[in-house]
């Protein structure tokens, strides 16, 4: 309703939601490099960032603050590509879980 003061509200709470994300998302990224175990800590690290990064492009989507460049950047850091390497750091996570 363009009367209502609440209706605006919407993208400024998930603006909020993911920049907390965000932020929560990168201090477990290097909460994660105090890991004992070698594995435990370069697979926490790398997908707690790429989730991060992935957090800061949804955010991005909404505001267009980052250049286009810096968007396609994080993106292709935190997801990879198909047919294309760096493979992204999902797959570098996920990987070492999947082959036991």
């Amino acid at each position: 309703m363009p009367g209502n003061a609440a209706s605006g509200m919407t993208g400024d709470i998930s603006q909020l939601l993911l920049g907390i994300c965000a932020g929560a998302l990168l201090a477990m990224a290097a909460a994660m490099l105090r890991a004992p175990r070698q594995t435990a800590r370069w697979t926490g690290f790398a997908f707690f960032l790429g989730s991060a990064l992935f957090a800061i492009k949804l955010w991005n989507d909404e505001t267009m603050v980052l250049s286009p460049e810096l968007s396609f950047l994080a993106m292709s850091t935190a997801t990879g590509r198909s047919c294309s390497w760096p493979p992204g750091l999902c797959w570098f996570a996920g990987s070492p879980l999947h082959c036991s």
